[in-house]
């Protein structure tokens, strides 16, 4: 024999011995014959494989849950353009908001949103009933008054 056959693995005395040698499996000494090591069996006979998931791999996963859907909440959020704002506010200083069916319309979705008598910023705590009567009096007929909740209602994005 050459060197260079004499490279390709094992010595052709050992290869035929081995060949004459049946293979067989050596088992974990946990595991029973025909059973993978790290497996159950289940009801048919079938094993199983077991993942265990570490605590702090379940809390990230819920994590990137909570920020998908914050993700689609807020993509869900219509803002005002800078060009809204503005033509909201030249309407303002017109006039146009100045009539008594816009002054109807803000009382109801101020007192649909749920907002009026709540508000951290009202200190008077407003029921719904003094909202009515003051609407009844006039008292949100003021220009401050109408400017205040023009802010509140273009900071809230409901126009």
């Amino acid at each position: 024999m050459t060197p260079i056959k004499e490279l390709s693995g094992l010595n052709p005395e050992l290869k035929k011995l081995e060949q004459r040698q049946s293979t067989r499996r050596i088992q974990p000494p946990e595991s029973k014959p025909g059973q993978e090591a790290g497996a159950t069996k289940s009801a048919g006979g079938i094993p199983q494989d077991k993942v265990s998931i570490s605590r702090e791999a379940k809390t990230l996963y819920s994590q990137k849950i909570s920020a998908e859907e914050y993700a689609r909440l807020l993509d869900g959020i219509k803002t005002l353009t800078n060009e809204e704002k503005e033509k909201i506010q030249e309407r303002i200083r017109t006039g146009r908001y100045n009539r008594d069916d816009v002054y109807q319309i803000v009382a109801n979705r101020l007192v649909r949103s749920g907002t009026v008598g709540r508000s951290p910023e009202s200190p008077a705590g407003e029921s719904l009933n003094e909202v009515a009567d003051r609407v009844q009096g006039g008292y949100y007929d003021s220009d401050e008054v109408i400017d205040t909740i023009t802010e509140r209602l273009l900071n809230s994005g409901d126009l």
